[in-house]
């Protein structure tokens, strides 16, 4: 007794996600006879404004629904904000309680889980090129979505491997983009393996026309130990060659990327000092009065006849 039934009579708006029309008592006299009805307006909640959103962008919330509020719980503990528009400042994936009221009535709280992309570039493993040649790498690992497609060139191009090679030595823009389109981006740089520098030869020049001259290297740069050569066939791990004949040689060093450096050297040509004659005037009637005069091919020599004294001029006089 005293229950009545509504006839509803009622228009759905795909927009405001609502049901809106009026409402009128079914007459039943044996339980409900009371004449009247109204208007009716119901309101479903839709986040209308999709749940994902890239880490660093801006984030509108927009529900339906009316008198809207919005808490951080599902116990209703603090108000965050009221109306159908939020704009929260968060930088990780969150989760909003709202309700509405209607007819005096607040609803219980509904989730709202607003998800934040960040994509993160955990690694990126780098190979250095080699002797300026387009053999450097790069190897990335990222997380943080699915789908994702790589770039080292700022986001021109894209690929769906995160190995990149055939590189030469650069700074790298490097982008990595998810299926919605968030991306992150990092400079990775490329370092050249430089190659060895010859920084300097010592040279000892052969004397007295024998093979005993000498070449020492000094080496800077490139990878390792290097290796050394004067003929560019023939490597030895040492840096000194000796026992040289007078000539030009060119001087190798490779490093253990086999990038490698040369450098021209020239030993001087060295003679064996010749006596070609020797002319003598004889003494006479007992007197030390003799003379010896040096021919010689050689230049800027020293002369002795004793083997201790020696002198720069080729005559010598008052000889016994």
């Amino acid at each position: 007794k005293d229950v009545c039934y509504w006839d509803l009579d009622l228009t759905y708006d795909p927009v405001e996600e609502s049901l809106k029309g009026t409402y009128t008592n079914i007459i039943n006299p044996t339980y409900c006879d009371e004449n009247g009805g109204g208007k009716v307006e119901l309101y479903r909640i839709v986040l209308k404004s999709g749940t994902k959103f890239c880490k660093g962008s801006p984030i509108s919330l927009r529900v339906t629904g009316k008198n809207i509020k919005w808490y951080d719980t599902d116990k209703k503990g603090k108000l965050l904000a009221t109306g159908n528009t939020f704009v929260p400042q968060i930088s990780q994936t969150t989760t909003f309680y709202i309700t509405q009221t209607l007819y005096n009535s607040e609803s219980p709280t509904i989730p709202i889980k607003v998800d934040i992309v960040d994509i993160v570039i955990s690694d990126a493993k780098v190979t250095s090129s080699t002797c300026g040649k387009k053999d450097g790498a790069i190897a990335l690992t990222a997380t943080g979505s699915a789908g994702l497609q790589y770039s080292a060139d700022g986001g021109v191009t894209f690929q769906p491997s995160p190995q990149f090679s055939g590189l030469a030595a650069n700074t790298y823009k490097i982008q990595v983009k998810d299926t919605d389109g968030c991306t992150t981006d990092r400079s990775v740089e490329v370092k050249d393996a430089s190659a060895p520098t010859i920084s300097d030869v010592k040279i000892q020049e052969p004397v007295c026309g024998q093979p005993n001259g000498k070449l020492t290297i000094t080496v800077t740069g490139g990878t390792g130990s290097p290796q050394y050569s004067i003929d560019g066939t023939t490597f030895q791990t040492g840096n000194v060659f000796d026992k040289l004949t007078d000539g030009n040689y060119t001087i190798s060093v490779k490093d253990n990327n086999g990038c490698s450096a040369t450098k021209q050297a020239t030993l001087a040509k060295s003679t064996i000092p010749k006596i070609t004659s020797v002319q003598t005037s004889p003494t006479t009637c007992g007197k030390d009065n003799g003379e010896l005069i040096v021919k010689t091919t050689a230049l800027n020599c020293q002369f002795s006849i004793d083997g201790i004294g020696f002198q720069a001029s080729t005559n010598f006089n008052n000889v016994k």
